[in-house]
Order: C-alpha cells, then structure tokens, then sequence
C-alpha cells in the first residue's frame, strides 16, 4: 500500500453532467474490528462495499481545500474477495454549491488499499445524460438518470492527478463536523391522486409539462397503504391514450433529504418527481421560470424492467410534500 492518490477517468472534465465510476477487488484473510476508511471526492460520492452503500456524500470543499470524510468500514467488509466502487457526480457546471475541480476520487481503506492508477475507472454517460436540463443555479443539473443503462459505464483510462491539477493544489484536510443524520420520513397523507394525459417524452421542458399539465382527479383511498411503514403494494391501474398518473404525498413536516420510493415497472417506463413546501393549485409547482429562467425543480428517472428505487442518488431536495407523475 502506498499514499492515497487523486485518480481520475480520463476526458471526464469534459463532460458535463459527468457521473465516475471506481472501482477495486482486494482479498482479505481476515476482517479487523474496526477499519477506518477515508474518502474525498469531487463533488458528490455514493460509496459500495461489496454492493452495500457504506457512505455518500457531498465532499466538503472550497476553492483552497479539499475535506475527507472519515466512516467505519469493518462491518461492510468479509474474508475472501471484497469489491470496493465508488459513483461520483461532478456537473461540470459552474453553480454556487461547490467549487469546480476534475471529476476526482481519494481514498484510503486504513493499511488495506489506496486510489491509485491500478483502479478501475468508467463514464457513466448512458445513465446519465450530458444533456439534462438545469434545475437551478445553485444545485446545478437536474437528477436525470436511466436506469436501462446502470452498471453500465464506459471504460476509460484512469489518470493520476498531479500538484498542478485544480484538485491536486489544494490542501487536503480531515472534515472535522460530524456527518449528518438520516431519519425515514413516511408520508401522513396522499391527498391528490390523479391522471394526465399522455406527454412527449423526448420534451426535456419537464418541470413546465409537471406543472401545467391537466388533472384529472380520481379516488385517492387505495394510495393511502404508501403511508404505512413496511412494505405496502399499490398497482396502479392501467389508462387508454397512454396516459400517465400522479401522485402527492405529505409528509407533514419540513425536510430535506432524498426521495426513495419501490417501483416494479415495464422498461421505459418515465417517473417525474419534485418537493415543495406547499401545494399551488392542488399540485407541486415544479416551474418557478417566472423568477429564474433556470428554476426548474424537477427530476426524472426512466426505469428498467423489473424492482428498482426511484429517487434522488446524489442531491438533497427540501420540501414538505413531493409529487411524483408515472409516464409510457
């Protein structure tokens, strides 16, 4: 083992909306107690351990620093064959949440292994499109994935960044605030429930279809078994002229956070989402151009077939009650 290097999928600071994957294999004899694992990354992670998520994150960083988070690995690792991957979401795209660097990785699995060239690196520019829209000038791109295309990245060269790289100038220091909590948020109500009538889904103007879209209201009472903790089923019924429905749930408080929600679906089946603090016209207003030609809070997932979860990987969405439209 060496000291941890700034790795980095070559060409990946010329694509935008660049989503990274790293990945290593390393054989263990035995699993000690306790294994502190360090990572950096450039700007959002999403860290797997033999398939679990063991962390994520915003990396903390400025223009002059870089922060670590520091997280306990021993409980994700075995004897025997163990694969470490990490997903990172660099946009490429000036906004005022974090400060623009190479789409980068740093990492050291304590007195085990260390990024370095010998890493795995791939683009995942079929999953995630360079051409999503904006949701906003400070968050950036909006979160538009296709699932059909996850594990799924595009074999690059992995590079190793140098002192004269924007990343590798800067100072590198331990993030010394504690990582935030997270609580399992139930909605308390599903108050609307409706159908919408067939939309164009080449039509990246989402947010405005969202929020100007007709509805057509039908009965809410079989959609109320998503308030319920454990695992509830609610089919939802088929419709002519490929219509789609959409659903509103209420949390009933305040939060920030990530929507997570179980689908089994078709392939190519569209599921739009926003948060909101409150309902406009009985529906979440995701389009807010009329103060900011690039306020379009809406993000989209376009499924494959079969179970998958729906919802935010990377960014924190804040709101009260969110409103998700089922499309094809």
């Amino acid at each position: 083992m060496t000291t941890p290097q700034w790795i980095f999928p070559e060409g990946a600071d010329r694509v935008r909306n660049c989503h990274a994957k790293f990945g290593k294999s390393i054989a263990l004899d035995t699993v000690p107690p306790r294994v502190a694992l360090k990572i950096a990354a450039v700007n959002y992670y999403r860290l797997y351990i033999n398939g679990r998520l063991a962390g994520q994150g915003p990396a903390r960083n400025t223009h002059a620093i870089e922060f670590y988070d520091t997280l306990q690995a021993a409980e994700f690792l075995r004897p025997g064959v163990n694969i470490i991957e990490v997903l990172i979401r660099c946009m490429n795209f000036a906004c005022s949440g974090v400060a623009s660097a190479e789409p980068s990785l740093w990492l050291e699995l304590e007195g085990i292994v260390c990024s370095d060239v010998t890493w795995e690196a791939g683009i995942a520019d079929q999953e995630w499109p360079s051409d999503a829209p904006v949701f906003s000038p400070q968050n950036g791109i909006a979160e538009w994935r296709d699932l059909r295309y996850e594990n799924t990245p595009r074999p690059v060269k992995t590079m190793v960044l140098g002192p004269k790289s924007i990343v590798g100038s800067k100072k590198l220091l331990c993030r010394q605030t504690p990582l935030p909590s997270e609580t399992i948020l139930l909605p308390i109500d599903i108050p609307v429930v409706a159908t919408v009538p067939e939309a164009d889904l080449s039509d990246s103007g989402i947010a405005r279809i969202f929020t100007c879209e007709p509805h057509t209201p039908i009965n809410t009472a079989p959609f109320q078994e998503l308030c319920l903790p454990g695992e509830h089923q609610v089919v939802l019924p088929p419709l002519a002229d490929n219509r789609g429905i959409a659903i509103i749930a209420d949390f009933g408080r305040e939060f920030t956070g990530q929507l997570a929600v179980e689908v089994t679906a078709s392939s190519g089946t569209v599921v739009d989402f926003a948060q909101e603090d409150a309902l406009w016209c009985n529906r979440v207003r995701a389009d807010h151009t009329h103060t900011n030609a690039n306020y379009q809070f809406c993000d989209r997932n376009i499924l494959r077939a079969g179970r998958q979860m729906v919802g935010q990987q990377f960014m924190q969405r804040g709101g009260r009650v969110v409103q998700l439209v089922f499309r094809n």
